[in-house]
């Protein structure tokens, strides 16, 4: 069904797409408002005049130095994923063309309501696989060793937190349960997909009575990503070390990055684990799917959380202010790379 013979009325079907498409628009503007709006609080309440005179504390050799840093952080980051592809593909595709997939998935995810989850379909297109179904299987991997390892990292810097800061029992209770739910999540998130989290996810649809077509026509594919989700699990645990290994690399890394920030920003006489609860504990906003970029959201818990260390929240807010900076170079480096893929194919089509 699509479009009705004769008098070119369109079909429910498509009358259905083209709502789901308004509210998806709709959604996207709300949530883009929503972010700017607790920007903006945020700004106003620290004061513009402030985060200025700290963010010129900042040279152009210092803005150098991080704008290296988080491209060896990117780098590192698809290294991880290359080990995954590498198992699945049982070959390596050269590391620009998956560095390039990989950035036009930052820039997709970055800029879209969808938290750390909406560009890996992107990275998927992006890559010159043989099989779209393995290649989306060794980026669901990816995504699950990355969350095991925040969820580590994101343990150990709440019982640091817990123990180092003053602050009001209530709050550690609340540290603490939110804590065993990250870290229940993902556990589940691995020993399902041992078993087959897709299938199981259907199965559950199924019970409560929702069955979508789509989801029933491609069962046998669905059925087959699983497997070669599960197989990684059980046959590729060299190569899931690995990948482990390096995602908890990066994390130090990162930290490390936002020490140096705050060196460079006229905090002299920080603690490095002080700057790795920053990573840590920051990493709570990305609890906030439905705002791009956790707009907002990251200042807020950034402005709370150096309230708590005692770093001064105007440097808190200073701090977020670059990282986005060169976020968005990076996402514009995706978006580029992007841009890029499609003309190469639209030249090989045309010979």
């Amino acid at each position: 069904m699509g479009f009705s013979q004769g008098d070119g009325s369109l079909t429910v079907p498509r009358l259905t797409f083209e709502r789901q498409m308004t509210h998806a628009k709709k959604f996207m503007v709300l949530s883009w408002i929503l972010g700017l709006t607790l920007f903006g609080i945020v700004i106003a309440k620290i004061g513009p005049a402030v985060i200025w005179a700290t963010i010129r504390k900042l040279t152009w050799w210092n803005f150098l130095v991080l704008f290296m840093l988080r491209g060896i952080y990117w780098i590192w980051r698809t290294t991880g994923w290359a080990i995954i592809y590498r198992e699945y593909e049982g070959k390596d595709l050269s590391f620009f063309h998956l560095f390039a997939a990989r950035m036009a998935d930052h820039a997709i995810s970055y800029t879209t309501p969808s938290a750390f989850l909406g560009g890996e379909p992107v990275r998927v297109l992006m890559t010159d696989c043989t099989s779209r179904k393995k290649c989306l299987a060794s980026v669901v991997v990816d995504k699950t060793v990355e969350i095991l390892t925040m969820a580590v990292f994101i343990f150990i810097g709440a019982v640091i937190a817990i123990v180092q800061l003053s602050i009001p029992g209530r709050f550690k209770v609340l540290i603490a349960v939110a804590v065993a739910a990250a870290c229940f999540f993902g556990l589940f998130l691995f020993f399902k997909q041992r078993q087959g989290l897709f299938m199981w996810l259907i199965n559950i649809l199924a019970k409560v009575g929702i069955r979508p077509k789509f989801l029933e026509k491609h069962i046998d594919k669905i059925r087959e990503l699983d497997a070669h989700i599960s197989d990684f699990y059980k046959k590729s645990r060299k190569a899931f070390a690995g990948t482990f290994a390096c995602y908890l690399f990066l994390y130090l890394f990162w930290a490390l990055e936002i020490h140096l920030t705050l060196v460079f920003l006229g905090e002299t006489h920080l603690s490095f684990v002080k700057s790795f609860l920053v990573v840590t504990m920051g990493s709570a906003a990305l609890v906030f799917p439905f705002i791009p970029g956790s707009l907002g959201t990251y200042e807020l818990t950034n402005v709370i959380l150096f309230a708590a260390l005692g770093l001064g929240t105007q440097r808190g807010i200073t701090l977020t202010i670059i990282r986005r900076i060169l976020s968005l170079l990076f996402v514009g480096l995706g978006l580029l790379l992007m841009v890029r893929k499609q003309v190469n194919r639209d030249e090989a089509l045309k010979l």
